[in-house]
């Protein structure tokens, strides 16, 4: 059987193959796609809730589900819709076999179950193992599928440090060659600052692995190929030599000449207004309902439409939650990042790249510029000038900074706290505008 590349990105199905139970079957989103580790992710399978003891799976939940194809056994880590993880739920299973977009991962009955703090390990179903007979009908699967579990518990036990099955990994991989040649990139690509180390540059060619869908890929594609507005830049997706707008994994744009500049916070925000105003007739991305990601999940939670009770434990959240008021004022496609993702260059308008989409008011957009001025890049009460013209501009500061703060805790951030001050700003912003907290 001939095995599959899946592209990120892409939708497949996913099959797991059972020996005593039924065979579960569900879609799920390409993560990424090395030629041997296969990351997909996607929500609970089941219509209802199941109640393991140890855990309890629910609908919403968000599984992000490794597999191997030369290696027996599979990792899932389980989030809540929140995004907080609630542990690893790991399957002992032959290789998986990926063709015709169905990745077939066949059950070995093993099971092991690591909760989120890594302080449970627990060997599950090897009663069900024994009586599936396969020691007598195939020892050497047997032999392997023991083996397997053992490495698991290893693997567990040392906070799986000998392997990457964290929801967000990052690489410091260059693009293949084959991916430079198919976009008409240029030899050895270079790493540029920003991007969180993912981003190359390949002469006139920038190239990043795909880490949103293919849908709102060729969303981008045509948005950002037609907007026009005076006083911006912006770059759309480009297409390989075969008209793809990905090739293994990997997506390109063209090169804008330009650098992030901190304390032109004025200008990012003048920048962002003038794209918002470009692309105010745009309807609602329907990919927007389907984003799992930390970004996304802060984003809901900084408007209230999911609980903040899972991200209580982060400093100031509750504080923040506690001064948001509702907002009455009308929604629209907004770039949600712009604070380092505006560039200047002498002589040319500013550069917006990568556009993160949200459908929120353009003012929401602003206060996210000026928390991450206020949090990282040493602004001062000073800015808040450039926002007067807001109304209610407190809310949107205080919705930024949860925003952003649930977002860090989903990735794992701690230590030092940049957000305090942040914070007493914004308490204060809304005692001045007659929003009081409680």
């Amino acid at each position: 059987m001939s095995e599959q590349h899946l592209d990120t990105g892409s939708h497949v199905r996913v099959r797991l193959v059972k020996n005593i139970h039924p065979d579960v079957e569900y879609d799920a989103v390409v993560v990424s796609d090395d030629g041997t580790h296969v990351v997909v992710r996607g929500p609970w399978a089941e219509d209802e809730a199941r109640d393991l003891g140890f855990v309890r799976f629910e609908p919403g939940d968000i599984f992000t589900e490794h597999y191997w194809r030369d290696r027996w056994y599979s990792i899932k880590e389980v989030r809540t819709a929140g995004g907080l993880v609630k542990g690893w739920y790991c399957d002992v299973a032959r290789p998986v076999r990926v063709e015709n977009r169905l990745i077939d991962s066949e059950d070995l009955e093993l099971d092991l179950w690591v909760s989120a703090d890594g302080r449970t390990v627990l060997r599950l179903d090897e009663d069900e193992f024994e009586a599936s007979g396969i020691s007598e009908t195939d020892a050497v699967a047997a032999t392997q599928a023991r083996n397997a579990l053992d490495e698991l518990e290893r693997l567990a036990r040392g906070g799986f440090a000998d392997i990457d099955v964290r929801m967000n990994a990052s690489t410091d991989e260059s693009p293949p060659n084959a991916v430079v040649d198919a976009f008409g990139g240029q030899w050895p690509p270079e790493s540029l600052a920003g991007g969180e180390g993912r981003a190359w540059r390949a002469g006139e060619v920038v190239l990043k692995p795909l880490e949103r869908s293919v849908q709102e890929l060729n969303w981008q594609a045509d948005l950002l190929g037609r907007v026009r507005g005076d006083g911006f830049r912006v770059s759309s997706p480009l297409r390989a030599a075969n008209g793809s707008l990905t090739v293994n994994g990997w997506y390109a744009t063209a090169f804008l000449v330009g650098q992030h500049e901190p304390g032109r916070w004025a200008d990012v925000i003048r920048v962002g207004e003038a794209f918002h105003a470009a692309v105010g007739a745009e309807p609602r991305p329907t990919f927007l309902d389907q984003r799992t990601d930390p970004w996304a999940i802060g984003d809901r939670v900084a408007w209230g439409e999911l609980p903040v009770s899972d991200f209580a434990v982060a400093k100031h959240v509750e504080r923040l939650t506690a001064a948001r008021r509702p907002l009455d004022a009308p929604h629209q496609l907004i770039h949600g990042d712009l604070t380092g993702n505006v560039l200047f260059a002498h002589g040319l308008p500013p550069a917006i790249i990568d556009l993160s989409p949200y459908w929120r008011p353009t003012a929401f957009a602003t206060a996210i510029v000026v928390a991450d001025a206020l949090v990282w890049e040493g602004a001062d009460t000073s800015l808040l000038s450039q926002v007067r013209h807001i109304d209610h501009f407190a809310q949107y500061l205080v919705r930024a900074l949860i925003y952003r703060m649930v977002t860090d805790r989903i990735g794992g951030s701690g230590g030092a706290d940049p957000y305090e001050p942040a914070v007493e700003i914004a308490i204060e912003l809304c005692s001045q505008q007659g929003e009081p907290s409680t």
